[in-house]
């Protein structure tokens, strides 16, 4: 899809949410986020579209950048 732009604003978003839920428990944000870095990485694997799995992959990194910063 040329000329989509992954931005941070959906995972800074989860990434508020997730702590307005569980407050300080950095612990229970961790395994949410790795469980949605394992998604999305497993769909990026099995997709039959590159373009889609460069998007996916992205994504992820984005969420393994935002837990590093717990």
């Amino acid at each position: 899809m040329p000329g989509v732009v992954i931005t941070m604003d959906g995972v800074e978003d989860a990434m508020q949410n997730l702590r307005e839920t569980f407050g300080d428990d950095e612990e229970a944000i961790r395994r949410i986020v790795r469980f949605r870095i394992n998604r999305l990485m497993t769909n990026a694997k099995v997709t039959k579209h590159p373009q889609v799995a460069v998007r996916l992959r992205k994504r992820a990194q984005q969420y393994m950048n935002a837990i590093g910063d717990l």
